[in-house]
């Protein structure tokens, strides 16, 4: 069993996920929970679950296959998963922290109007 290791983390990746998709955010550490918004905390929760599940289950797939048959393509598969993965976790930190919608809040300022609505910039 070469490929032990991998199964070991993928499925505790996995059952970390299915927890955090269920709403048990006590594998994220408390700094990054204090940030998100309790009214964001669902969609926080479930955006964390579903990337470490794509993690775990991109480290599950790899470590099968291999284990049928040794191939370079796998490990980038596990590269594109656990990269995917990570990119969701980020996109849930900084959409529950409310980060998105303060720079969306912030771009619509533009040009500053004057008194009769003309803008000031021309």
């Amino acid at each position: 069993m070469q490929y032990l290791m991998l199964l070991t983390l993928g499925a505790v990746l996995c059952v970390l996920g299915i927890g955090n998709l269920r709403g048990d955010m006590s594998s994220v550490h408390t700094y990054l929970r204090f940030m998100v918004r309790p009214e964001n905390l669902a969609g926080y929760s479930r955006r964390m679950g579903t990337g470490t599940l794509i993690c775990g289950l991109s480290v599950l797939g790899v470590a099968v296959s291999q284990m049928i048959h040794e191939t370079e393509l796998a490990w980038w598969l596990l590269l594109a998963g656990v990269m995917s993965g990570f990119g969701l976790m980020l996109f849930a930190q900084v959409a529950g922290s409310g980060l998105m919608q303060q720079l969306r809040i912030s771009g619509k300022t533009g040009k500053a109007a004057d008194k009769d609505g003309k803008s000031s910039g021309s």
